[in-house]
This record gives structure tokens, sequence and C-alpha cells, in this order.
């Protein structure tokens, strides 16, 4: 029991999500009373029913229940319980063993959460889940988001989509944009422009149009071709200022070099320049040393 309590006590203090669940704190007559009103419980309740059914405190242990009740609670959001689930499912608990799927949870919660904590997480696992000792297939997926955490920009982006959709992993959206802000830190221009929509919607970061603007810069300045045209339009449209013009003829240029239909919004940025600009954008769109 303490080593549980003492878990989430420490899980409580990470930056991870605030769903996953607190200390124990619940009395045996809470437990009955949750067992009983099992389909309208908190997270942290559904949590301490689960964890009631596993250790067989209050109620007889049952790992059959204790696995419905930590599935459930995992599809409210939290992570960490399914370590517990991939530790079921290596050691056949209450449900048939499965290799695969005890693989699918430790490698789900390794992309969602060690990454973010450091060497506590190895620490966390010792005193809480496993016991002694701790299945290597969960130390074999440690080491493998750490090292693809400090891998190439490709392997980033790929395990943000994989938390995106649920490709071979428990799906976790919010903590899949760390993976992107890591691609975007190494200069990826898919991470800076799938980055940039996200500030113009406010999808899972807050809503900034001038964070939009920085970020579909940053995608351009990588040669990022769709970005350059939407940077052109938004300064097309944001601004009549002519340095703003200027600066929108030169993107749309260079979308059109990379093969993009811009000609109607060229024409409009030139219609709204003198001579002297439309030829100085001309220069500068054909003389750009494209970030890498």
């Amino acid at each position: 029991m303490l080593r549980f309590v003492f878990l989430f006590m420490l899980l409580s203090s990470l930056p991870v999500s605030a769903a996953d669940p607190k200390p124990d704190e619940y009395t045996c007559d809470d437990i009955l009373n949750f067992n009983r009103n099992a389909s309208q419980l908190e997270l942290d309740q559904l949590f301490s029913l689960g964890q009631a059914y596993d250790q067989g405190r209050c109620v007889r242990q049952d790992y059959t229940r204790a696995y419905e009740i930590y599935s459930r609670a995992v599809e409210r959001g939290s992570s960490a319980i399914g370590l517990r689930l991939g530790y079921f499912y290596i050691h056949g608990l209450g449900v048939e063993r499965n290799e695969e799927k005890a693989r699918y949870w430790f490698r789900s919660h390794a992309l969602a959460s060690f990454f973010q904590q450091g060497r506590i997480s190895e620490f966390l696992l010792t005193l809480g889940f496993f016991g002694d000792p701790i299945p290597e297939m969960m130390h074999q997926e440690i080491k493998r988001a750490r090292e693809e955490a400090n891998g190439p920009p490709e392997v980033l982006m790929r395990n943000y989509r994989d938390l995106l959709t649920g490709n071979g992993v428990f799906p976790a959206k919010e903590r899949a944009i760390s993976w992107l802000y890591m691609a975007v830190k190494i200069g990826h221009p898919e991470a800076y422009y799938d980055l940039a929509k996200r500030h113009l919607s406010g999808n899972g970061v807050f809503k900034s149009e001038n964070s939009y603007a920085i970020y579909l810069k940053g995608a351009a300045e990588r040669n990022h071709a769709i970005a350059q045209k939407e940077l052109g339009v938004h300064y097309l449209q944001s601004s009549r200022e002519t340095v703003r013009i200027y600066d929108a003829l030169v993107w749309l240029l260079r979308a059109r070099k990379n093969g993009l239909g811009v000609a109607a919004e060229v024409q409009a940025a030139e219609q709204l320049l003198d001579r002297k600009h439309r030829r100085w954008a001309h220069e500068k769109a054909a003389d750009f040393n494209f970030k890498r």
C-alpha cells in the first residue's frame, strides 16, 4: 500500500497530466461506496477502486476487476495506470498473457511521460507498480524513448503523430505536443508549420495570431512551400504598408518557385507596389539562403 501511495504522491508533483490520480486517502467505507457507484466516480476515485481490487484492500483481490477499472481510468486520461495494465499483460494477471499488448502499454507511457521526468521515472517504477524486478521490457521502452527524444526530427515527428492518432500506442494528444516542440527546437520545417496552425486555431496551445506568424515564418525560412504561400497571404491581408506588401511578394515568389500556384496573389501584391519595390522583391526572392 505504501508503495502505491508514495508513487502517486511523487507523480502528483511532476509536470504530467492533471488527470493522473492523487494519493489514495480513501477509507474502506469509501471504497465500498465507490464499488456501488462505479459508473459515477471521479478519476482519483476510480483509480482507488481499481487499486483496492488490485491489492485486495477492503475487497477480495480480483485482478480481472482491477484490470477493468484501470482500463476505464486510462480512457479518462490517466497515463500512469497504463504501466499497470502492461504489467498485467506481461504476467497474465486478470487477462491472458500477451507480450505484444504489454509492450503497447509500456511504449505508450514511455512516449507520453518518461522523458519529461528524467531519471526519477525509473525510481518511481521501482517504488510503484512493479515490485522487484521491474520488467525488462519496461526498461527497454524507457531506453528506446530516451534515444528517440535525442534522435532526428523525423523520429520526433513520428512519435508526435503516433500519440495524436493512437498509431501503435495509446493516444495522448496533449503530451504529443511535447514531441512537436522538440522537433521545432531542432528546426524541422513541418514541425514549425504544424505548430503555427495550432496557434492559429488554439488547438492544444494558446491561440495567437502573432505566434502563428512567427512559427509560420520559421517554416517558410526552412523552405516549406505551403508556409511560404500562407505567410505571403497573411502579410498581404494584414497590412497595406509598403514594407509588409513587399515581404508578402517575396514569400509568394518563393512559393511560386517551389511549384505552388500563386499567380493571383502575386498579381495582387505587385499592383500595390511601385516598380522599384517590385524589382527588389524579385531579386530578394531569387537570392535567399534558406535555413537548414
